[in-house]
């Protein structure tokens, strides 16, 4: 898979041929055809493997108006998106993953439209009114994770890429983070589900057992 990826055409990479070939090889083994269940099997794993390595080579993004473009040095800035994960969560410690829709900063004083994800870390509780789904505009110092050139360590810049991540920052208070209200803007089901383990998450830090709290939450 990792050996076709680099010459499978794009257009194979594709939700709906996972889709076809899932239903073919039911048909066929209702009919009870083992060697074209295990021959759709084997293709299908292959080009499973192919898919995964070519997002893997994607690389980083080319729009005009993604955040990487835009934030060259770590700066100030103003910002509204949709709070896409809380990714840990602690009383004096948070981390959230942001999908941006607009973009202020000190050259531009006015929102620009802007795309890419934030992984913003916040100095204090996060608001409890906040939750996977919401728009929020918020106040926040954003710059580029840094680089290793050490061979054989962890290259924490190179995870967050392959979670489509290329642009990280801080938040000073929970004073500076505001829900905003949208008309017509709804939940998707990733995001209720997202909601349902931020709530849960929520009460468990809650519990006055430090412990056994990061052991529900782990679990």
């Amino acid at each position: 898979g990792i050996v076709c990826s680099g010459y499978v055409p794009n257009v194979l990479h594709h939700p709906y041929l996972f889709f076809s070939a899932a239903v073919f090889i039911y048909l066929s083994s209702r009919k009870r055809l083992p060697l074209v269940t295990m021959s759709l099997l084997a293709v299908t794993f292959f080009l499973l493997g192919s898919v995964l390595e070519f997002n893997h080579r994607q690389g980083p993004p080319t729009a005009d108006n993604h955040i990487k473009k835009t934030i060259k040095q770590r700066q100030e800035v103003v910002l509204t998106g949709i709070l896409d994960r809380m990714v840990s969560g602690e009383v004096q410690i948070n981390q959230v993953v942001i999908e941006l829709l607009f973009l202020r900063t000190k050259e531009v004083d006015h929102f620009v439209r802007s795309t890419g994800k934030v992984l913003l870390t916040l100095k204090g509780e996060w608001p409890h009114t906040i939750l996977p789904g919401d728009i929020v505009t918020l106040r926040a110092f954003l710059k580029q994770p840094g680089t290793v050139n050490t061979p054989g360590v962890f290259d924490y810049r190179e995870h967050l890429a392959t979670q489509d991540i290329f642009i990280v920052g801080t938040i000073s208070s929970p004073l500076l983070i505001h829900k905003s209200e949208t008309e017509g803007h709804t939940h998707s089901v990733r995001h209720h589900i997202e909601r349902i383990r931020a709530t849960i998450g929520s009460h468990l830090t809650s519990l006055d057992d430090n412990v056994a709290s990061g052991l529900y939450r782990a679990l």
